[in-house]
């Protein structure tokens, strides 16, 4: 039989080793190396667009972007994907205007090819997969006798592109760090209307409705000289904590398509990413 000194004993020992043994998974958890990011970005943007099949007039005005973003991290690689949306009003010189909402899904992957810094930067080389889809509802003003009011009609868009992409990662000072990335398109498939809405500009053949009947006759494939883009995003992600992490980003983005008349449009963006680190 066991004494009682015995018994004393061993309820003070078991205490020391359960937090022991607590204090271990802990220390071991956290030195587990955390691959996955999973996180939501809540920003605001300025946008430009000038669409010729529409107007001559530039649209400029602020929206407000979201993101989901899913990030792995490996030790040679990247992985990236996204899901966002966007939406807000644009107004030209004549206080005209468009509403505008865009959606898009992205996906890229980077390997690694040098350090540069003492270590403490990488660069990545790697291409990417990205998709939007815009839809702009234009307002223009009229003066009849009974006064003014609104017309309206809507120009849809579509962009399926494959490019290449440049990626820079410098660890700045424990566990925060700075990134640079720079994609361009090699190929894209581009669906817009075949049809102008300004006088004199209206396409034979086609059927020039609001609610876009041509948009899906209307893809072509097209090169960097048709279909024109430059990404830029510059971001500094902060360590929180073992499991979160905070992100300031900013992006920077110009695109032209040629046909069947000229559209340019230029973003500036900024935003707060919080990151789940699994």
């Amino acid at each position: 039989m066991r004494t009682a000194f015995e018994n004393i004993a061993t309820v003070k020992v078991l205490p020391c080793v359960a937090a022991f043994l607590l204090f271990s998974c802990l220390c071991v958890d956290a030195q587990i190396r955390k691959d996955h990011r999973i996180g939501l970005r809540i920003g605001a943007g300025y946008y430009e667009t000038r669409d010729d099949l529409v107007s001559p007039l530039i649209y400029a005005g602020g929206k407000f972007p979201l993101q989901l973003l899913y990030k792995y991290e490996g030790e040679k690689n990247r992985h990236n994907v996204s899901i966002s949306y966007n939406g807000g009003e644009l107004s030209n010189s004549i206080n005209n205007f468009t509403d505008e909402w865009a959606a898009g899904f992205g996906y890229s992957y980077h390997r690694y090819v040098l350090s540069f810094g003492e270590e403490s930067g990488k660069l990545f080389v790697g291409g990417y997969l990205d998709n939007y889809f815009s839809n702009r509802t234009y307002y223009f003003k009229s003066y009849e006798l009974r006064g003014k009011y609104y017309t309206d009609t809507r120009v849809l868009e579509l962009v399926s592109s494959l490019g290449v992409s440049f990626l820079a990662e410098y660890e700045a000072s424990g566990k925060d760090k700075l990134a640079i990335s720079i994609a361009a398109p090699i190929v894209a498939v581009v669906h817009r209307p075949d049809y102008s809405l300004q006088d004199g500009d209206i396409f034979s053949d086609k059927e020039t409705d609001s609610d876009g009947n041509v948009f899906f006759n209307s893809e072509s494939i097209s090169t960097i000289d048709a279909y024109f883009h430059i990404g830029f995003t510059l971001s500094y992600e902060v360590s929180a904590s073992d499991y979160f992490n905070f992100r300031f980003a900013y992006g920077f983005k110009y695109y032209s398509i040629t046909k069947p008349l000229k559209i340019k449009s230029i973003v500036n963006e900024i935003g707060i990413d919080i990151l789940l680190l699994l």
